[in-house]
């Protein structure tokens, strides 16, 4: 028995995404809403119908994530005190 996870593979079709020299990929139909507050470390793929919320705060994706279609990207609605 494994308990390995199954990875399926994405499959890019490059008419439909601009890729950046960083090697990430996004796809023309994401909306990013306040650039200055998105920061996307490298080789990252968004997917089409995503949405970043950088208007609200800051917001950081790491390296190497998938973000999958009809996915919202949004900084928590209660600001944390602490760490």
């Amino acid at each position: 028995m494994s308990l390995g996870c199954v990875v399926e593979p994405i499959n890019v079709h490059s008419e439909d995404y601009i890729q950046t020299v960083q090697g990430s990929k996004y796809s023309e139909d994401a909306d990013f809403f306040g650039s200055p507050n998105i920061n996307l470390a490298g080789k990252i793929i968004i997917e089409h119908d995503v949405v970043l919320r950088g208007d609200l705060a800051k917001i950081k994706v790491g390296k190497n994530c998938i973000i999958r279609s009809n996915c919202v990207i949004r900084p928590p609605s209660k600001k944390q005190k602490g760490v």
